[in-house]
């Protein structure tokens, strides 16, 4: 075991911090609430006005945001993960073309709310085209000399890609039906599709570099001591799922999965801090009850503030929270009796190892352990999540945007 730790502790890479989407306020900046602006066809007053221009500024910030994000994928990965230095191009203007397109298409579309379209929004939206499908990071063909994970990078922005000039290419055979609404709504779309294209990129980086490292200079050493300890690598399989926004949209999505609109379901979350995804999750979905789990050391106003804001639910039975840490409230946990269970406690490799072998046994047979914070600002989250994919009954491991992991049990 201790050939194992050591194995899994020489993959740790410093690396550079990638920014996140924040949590403050998230669902008024996103998804883009355009219909809350104004309606079609209506004219525009000073409150629909102000409401426009509030929301092109977030769509700023959030293209901003986004920018700095790609700048830190490329400053943070390490060359032998993708093809070579130059394939860094195609991704950042890729990035920056969405940005232009999506900020394009919303400001077109505001100008056409209550007006009918003229020749001259057929010329501009042609424009955008142009220089949209021309755009150098679309379809970047695999590179013959690279090991083939090193080209999954390019399969993911041909993918993007290739949805992005899908559905900007429906609008624009369609120009005889045309209204603001299309065109706002393409935007949205857009919007989302640069999220997702950085969530996929990132998190594809980060398990090429733990290939890279188990075939360093093309030695097998690693891998053959992985395959000997745990099992073939070659033998895990690896699903993005494209689940827009943040953590909780992601959960959301699990909890449907489990049936929550129409049978009860049992969860607990390891980690609570401020509650961002606890509240939420319980607001939404009247059958779910919920055990919270944080030791909020030396911060009794965090714990007093998230008390305060979920007694509703603590008052109807719904939701209880533990002030321990991981291993000892999962004691009091019985087995079996949780239809999932979300990890975001220490982050280390050592801790997410403990905290799998301490609540997995509380989910069901068919329920879902997950997790948080697979990324770059957390390799050693990813090693441990890699390696408890080994016990999986089907060997894959579910990612989605926001650094949401899960396996089905």
């Amino acid at each position: 075991m201790l050939a194992g730790q050591r194995l899994w502790q020489a993959l740790l890479l410093p690396v550079n911090a990638v920014l996140r989407y924040p949590d403050g306020a998230f669902e008024a900046r996103y998804p883009l609430h355009i219909e809350e602006c104004a309606l079609p066809g209506e004219e525009l007053g000073i409150e629909s006005q102000g409401c426009l221009g509030r929301l092109r500024k977030h769509l700023l910030e959030d293209a901003d945001c986004s920018r700095v994000i790609c700048d830190n994928i490329a400053t943070s990965t390490p060359v032998e993960v993708y093809a070579n230095e130059s394939d860094w191009a195609p991704f950042k203007n890729l990035c920056g073309h969405l940005q232009e397109l999506f900020l394009g298409l919303f400001d077109l579309g505001v100008r056409l709310l209550g007006e009918s379209i003229a020749e001259e929004h057929v010329l501009e939206l042609q424009q955008l085209w142009e220089v949209f499908s021309a755009a150098h990071g679309f379809s970047p063909p695999d590179l013959p000399d690279s090991p083939a994970y090193a080209n999954s990078t390019r399969a993911v922005l041909r993918r993007h890609g290739a949805v992005a000039l899908r559905l900007f290419s429906e609008v624009l055979e369609d120009t005889g039906r045309w209204r603001a609404d299309h065109l706002l709504e393409l935007a949205t779309q857009l919007a989302r599709r640069l999220q997702l294209l950085i969530e996929n990129v990132s998190v594809t980086l980060l398990l090429n570099f733990h290939i890279a490292q188990l075939e360093h200079n093309g030695q097998a050493v690693g891998r053959d001591l992985v395959k000997e300890m745990y099992g073939d690598a070659n033998s895990l399989r690896i699903v993005f799922h494209e689940i827009p926004g943040k953590r909780w949209d992601a959960l959301m999505h699990l909890l449907d999965k489990l049936g929550v609109s129409t049978t009860a379901v049992r969860m607990a979350e390891v980690g609570v801090e401020a509650a961002n995804t606890s509240q939420r999750l319980l607001e939404r979905n009247p059958l779910l009850s919920y055990i919270g789990v944080d030791p909020y050391r030396n911060n009794d106003n965090l714990y007093a503030d998230v008390l305060h804001r979920l007694s509703f639910f603590i008052e109807s039975g719904r939701f209880t929270l533990h002030r321990n840490i991981s291993l000892n409230a999962a004691l009091q946990v019985a087995d079996e009796s949780l239809d999932i269970v979300f990890l975001d406690a220490r982050h280390d490799f050592e801790a997410v190892v403990d905290d799998v072998a301490a609540w997995k046994p509380k989910v069901r047979q068919g329920g879902i352990l997950s997790g948080h914070d697979f990324s770059w600002m957390f390799p050693t989250v990813a090693m441990a999540v890699f390696k408890e994919t080994f016990n999986a009954p089907d060997r894959t491991m579910h990612l989605a945007p926001d650094g949401v992991w899960w396996l089905q049990l």
